[in-house]
C-alpha cells in the first residue's frame, strides 16, 4: 500500500476523513508512546509513537525503522498515564515509509477494531 503525506500530518491537522485513501474510520490526532515487537521475533522490544488514532488502525513512527518490515503482524503495549497496565493491540503493518532519515512512519490496521471505551482512553 503506498503512503500518502496525509498519514504522517494527521497528527497535527486533526480527524482524517476518508477520501482517497482506503481506511474505514475516522483518524484523530494522539502522541502516545508504546512498545512493540514483531510477531515473528518475539524478543527484544522497540519503542515507537502513536501519532494517530481510529477504531481500525493508527499511525506510528518507529525508531528503528530496520527492525519493522511491510505487512508483518506486530503486538503493542500502549502506555496511557491514568492506565495502570499498557493497552495490548495486535495488528498487521500495513504501509511504512521514510521519514527524516532516522525513522519510518506507517500505518497499522488492528486484528480487532478498537471499542469507544479504547478509543476514548487513547485520545
Amino acid at each position: 500500500m503506498k503512503a500518502h503525506s496525509r498519514d504522517y500530518n494527521a497528527g497535527s491537522t486533526g480527524a482524517v476523513a476518508q477520501g482517497t485513501d482506503k481506511r474505514q474510520h475516522l483518524r484523530f490526532p494522539t502522541r502516545l508512546r508504546a512498545l512493540y515487537y514483531m510477531s515473528d521475533e518475539p524478543e527484544g522490544l522497540e519503542k515507537c509513537d502513536i501519532i494517530n488514532v481510529g477504531h481500525g488502525g493508527f499511525g506510528i513512527q518507529f525508531n528503528d525503522p530496520q527492525a519493522v518490515k511491510d505487512s508483518s503482524a506486530i503486538n503493542l503495549g500502549i502506555v496511557v498515564k491514568w492506565q495502570f497496565m499498557p493497552i495490548s493491540l495486535q495488528g498487521t503493518v500495513r504501509w511504512l515509509a521514510a521519514d527524516r532519515g532516522h525513522a519510518a512512519v506507517g500505518g497499522i490496521e488492528l486484528a480487532n477494531p478498537l471499542d469507544n471505551m479504547t478509543l476514548l482512553k487513547l485520545l
